[in-house]
């Protein structure tokens, strides 16, 4: 009888270590991952900053060619294709300004240092001598909460911090260089639209010699 009772006060005491461990890990990978997708999204929100200037200058360029062919017979196509582009680009930085991909990545990074807060309330507390369940639960309930202040990471991000940390496996790898390229051709084809605009209004004037 005494060993039983022994035995049920082992496994009883056994009980927070692995709900600990568990809360443990889950705060770990969802730190990370917050991080990786902050980091994700100021990398976006820069190169969409970029590519806004870049149709602007391209705008310019095309608005001072159409000035200097004014007089000409394509002067009405060529200030229709200005337009067109001033009009495009207006809406595309109104749509993208839109989604706040800074204020998120702001947003992502100050959860992931909440995250690092309660992990680092798991460390202190497994240093405790006993683990008290109710302190566990409390922390688990501060996880949850943290959790729910912002929006979930996508799984790009959960794989791109276990590439941080070399535990990709291939499968995996090849997921995160697939994303990756697909969103450099998106930007090749977004940067190509109105240089090929931009140089078929530059070559207008010789079309009717």
């Amino acid at each position: 009888m005494k060993n039983t009772e022994n035995a049920n006060l082992s496994s009883e005491s056994h009980q927070p270590i692995k709900s600990l461990k568990e809360l443990e890990r889950r705060i770990d990978i969802t730190r990370r991952a917050r991080f990786a997708c902050s980091t994700r999204l100021r990398n976006y929100f820069d190169k969409i900053q970029n590519l806004i200037v870049f149709y602007n200058i391209v705008v310019v360029l095309i608005s001072i060619i159409t000035l200097y062919q004014f007089y000409n017979e394509n002067a009405q196509w060529t200030t229709f294709i200005t337009l067109a582009i001033s009009i495009a680009l207006s809406f595309f930085a109104t749509h993208m300004g839109g989604k706040n991909y800074k204020e998120k990545a702001i947003l992502m990074e100050s959860n992931g240092h909440d995250l690092s807060k309660i992990y680092g309330k798991i460390e202190m507390l497994r240093l405790e001598e006993e683990l008290d369940v109710i302190k566990v639960s409390n922390l688990y309930k501060e996880y949850e909460r943290t959790l729910a202040i912002v929006e979930n990471h996508e799984h790009i991000d959960y794989l791109q911090s276990k590439k941080a940390k070399n535990m990709l496996n291939k499968e995996d790898d090849k997921i995160v260089e697939d994303y990756y390229n697909n969103e450099k051709r998106k930007f090749i084809f977004a940067y190509s639209i109105p240089l090929i605009l931009g140089i078929c209004i530059l070559l207008s004037p010789f079309w009717n010699r």
